[in-house]
């Protein structure tokens, strides 16, 4: 089933599209603070309501938020629930989002191979 999709009702801090599968949206002004594994801050706003940071793939940092229910998690564009804890390891949401994609992609390849395999069934029974 497709889940809402991610729609911009603000500003998009963070990474390129291209570059990112995981996006954090307020759904009420809150503030976002992203932590680099040594401490350092690779992000920090009072994000308004519809605003979203775009998180990079491959770099090591904590998301630490003081109320996670005021954030959307978007995974590879689509709607995957409300942030869960005030203080998530960004690789965590990658992993979903990677393991996400790649059961689309093993789905959409099922599909494909079972419509061959019927079409291939007409040609030789007709």
């Amino acid at each position: 089933p497709v889940q809402k999709a991610f729609n911009p009702r603000g500003a998009v801090y963070g990474a390129a599209a291209t570059a990112s599968q995981v996006v954090l949206q307020a759904r009420k002004p809150t503030i976002l603070v992203v932590r680099m594994s040594d401490g350092r801050v690779l992000f920090a706003r009072q994000l308004a309501a519809g605003e979203a940071w775009r998180a990079p793939v491959g770099v090591q940092a904590a998301i630490d938020v003081a109320d996670p229910s005021a954030f959307d998690v978007y995974l590879n564009g689509e709607h995957g629930g409300r942030l869960e804890q005030a203080l998530t390891p960004l690789s965590q949401l990658n992993r979903r989002a990677e393991t996400l994609a790649r059961q689309a992609t093993e789905a959409l390849t099922r599909r494909t191979e079972a419509a061959v395999r019927a079409a291939q069934a007409m040609t030789t029974d007709g």
